[in-house]
């Protein structure tokens, strides 16, 4: 087993954040089709996009060198975020994006699987939606909208969890996490083999010709269809699995990035951070970040190892490339239908990039050995399972630091872009705070639905979250929260209060101590200048324990971080046989 691999088993757990308000620019992307004129007598169309695990800089847009112009001609056409937050990890953020309201409230303090015997059972640690929370589907489809879902769920696998109970008219989901993207449905992990796949409320089977981001947009542009046909407004979520790992895309996508990847690590980094300032997504103050102590240099990996390691990045940007081309075709088809600017188009990920090494996991080790094709020339293909590790996971959060199921920017702030149909803010670039809270009031607004008037029997608590309506038509009006933003990821923990940030993060991948930095002068969290401020640090601290007292915080046990960290070996018991 190489040594420059960090061995993360599992990932991760999250709270979630409040909102503010925006700061305009400009920003250059390849040019998109021409608009047609909104119809301002239709009611707004939305079409909600979510990616799986993609990393900040990792659309074009943002500096990335991995083509993806259908995303990229979303973002000249409307607003791209740069300061735009989410939980650290999936299953929080999703339950943000469908209820408005914080992790906890919704019944998805942690990712259901990481839940500790203590948190079970807690109020927050349902492991579904709980039913004092109402959904957007829910919102929209009293409203008279058709609702559909298309692709990962992640918010209850029961019965009474699954999207035709909350909501959702018509829907094809994988109730999982992750799974693999073709149709051996094989699951995420040795503890979940087959992956679970539902349609409307009953099991599902997949087509011989599944992969995941093709069939997903099929079934959404059929759904795009049928509400044309029937003449009602929509809401549909297009929720990627992609490009989560197992890391798979069909054959021709991948040979397109055959050799692009041979330059390493710290190369196509600094490329992408250059690119970003270049288009003014980061600051020049984000050209340093601090190093990992976990990470490998690309030169001191043997030419085996660059080759290994350059064919997983390999297959990960075909898996965003194609993941892009489906944006497209369903961009073609509502633009075929008459409808593309009577939507509002939201897209982002729902954390940064993964850094484990699944298939290294101890409890996955003999599974996979006995399942999966590993050779080096079946990497990405059906019957393979790889990811790309802590090292490319760094580039792909690039500039900030560290990645999902932390509580470091490069876990918690994400690509995301809003496409106004009637082509208010166009080019604008939005550098004020925003999160996942922000999505469904700004729904609402757009689509002329009051959540007061319409919380369905079910739900008794509001959103949390602030329309980006105003927001944007205010730039530079935000630059503090009006409400301080709070986190915890297995154990870690932030807290944002305006410019200031003060975190906590174990080891191995930090100090085991609190440390303050100021985001707007360090946005990489590379200074730590709480012996300037020690008073300002503290009273974070304390604002962050009564946050979480408030909510009803469970916290992991001491150094759960640690616990999940699968110790590294000596050469010696690398070179013993299993």
């Amino acid at each position: 087993m190489p040594r420059h691999r960090l061995r993360l088993a599992i990932l991760f757990s999250v709270l979630g954040a409040c909102s503010g308000e925006g700061h305009g620019g400009e920003f250059e992307a390849p040019q998109a089709p021409a608009s047609q004129t909104a119809n301002p007598d239709r009611p707004t169309n939305i079409l909600l996009i979510l990616a799986d695990d993609l990393g900040f800089s990792d659309l074009g847009a943002y500096g990335s060198e991995i083509p993806t112009p259908h995303l990229d001609g979303l973002a000249r056409e409307g607003v791209l975020f740069t300061n735009f937050h989410v939980s650290p990890s999936c299953a929080p953020t999703r339950a943000m994006l469908m209820t408005g309201v914080s992790p906890l409230d919704a019944g998805m303090g942690s990712v259901p699987q990481l839940m500790t015997p203590a948190q079970q059972g807690q109020r927050g640690y349902e492991g579904q939606l709980a039913a004092r929370v109402s959904t957007i589907a829910e919102h929209l489809s009293a409203a008279g909208y058709m609702t559909f879902i298309a692709g990962k769920w992640h918010l209850g696998a029961t019965p009474e969890a699954l999207p035709d109970q909350r909501g959702f008219e018509r829907s094809f989901v994988l109730v999982d996490g992750a799974a693999s993207h073709f149709s051996d449905g094989y699951g995420y992990n040795a503890r979940k083999k087959q992956a679970t796949y539902v349609e409307n409320g009953q099991p599902a089977r997949l087509p011989d010709s599944f992969y995941s981001s093709t069939y997903y947009a099929d079934r959404v542009i059929e759904n795009l269809e049928q509400a044309a046909n029937d003449g009602r407004p929509f809401f549909g979520y297009l929720a990627f699995t992609a490009p989560h790992s197992p890391l798979h895309a069909p054959d021709d996508w991948i040979a397109r990035f055959s050799g692009h990847y041979d330059a390493g690590f710290e190369a196509i980094a600094a490329d992408r951070i250059e690119n970003a300032r270049q288009k003014g997504v980061v600051p020049a103050e984000a050209a340093a970040r601090p190093e990992i102590k976990l990470s490998s240099r690309w030169n001191d990996l043997s030419q085996e190892q660059k080759a290994d390691m350059a064919r997983r990045m390999e297959v990960y940007a075909a898996m965003v490339a194609s993941m892009d081309h489906e944006v497209g075709r369903v961009l073609e088809r509502l633009e075929a239908l008459g409808q593309l600017d009577d939507t509002l188009i939201i897209f982002l990920s729902d954390n940064g990039p993964d850094p484990s090494f699944q298939e290294e996991a101890p409890m996955n080790n003999a599974w996979i050995e006995q399942t999966f094709d590993n050779r080096l020339e079946n990497y990405g293909r059906r019957g393979s399972y790889i990811s790309y590790g802590l090292d490319w996971s760094l580039v792909s959060s690039a500039p900030f630091s560290l990645f999902k199921g932390t509580v470091g920017e490069g876990g918690i702030r994400v690509p995301a872009i809003i496409r106004f149909p009637d082509g208010r803010h166009a080019g604008d670039l939005y550098r004020d705070y925003a999160t996942a809270l922000d999505v469904l009031p700004t729904i609402l607004e757009v689509s002329d639905v009051s959540a007061d008037a319409l919380i369905v029997g079910k739900g008794t608590i509001p959103p949390q979250g602030r329309s980006l309506i105003s927001a944007l038509e205010r730039p530079g009006k935000g630059a503090s929260l009006s409400t301080p933003a709070a986190w915890q990821s297995l154990g870690t923990r932030a807290l944002q209060d305006g410019r200031w940030k003060a975190r906590y993060i174990q080891p191995p991948l930090g100090s085991g101590q609190w440390t303050l930095h100021d985001l707007e002068t360090d946005p990489n969290e590379a200074n730590d200048v709480s012996s300037e401020y020690p008073d300002r640090l503290q009273t974070m601290i304390d604002q962050w324990t009564g946050i979480m007292q408030e909510r009803g915080l469970v916290e992991p046990p001491p150094h759960f971080l640690s616990m999940i960290l699968p110790s590294k070996r000596s050469d010696a018991e690398e070179s013993k046989p299993d």
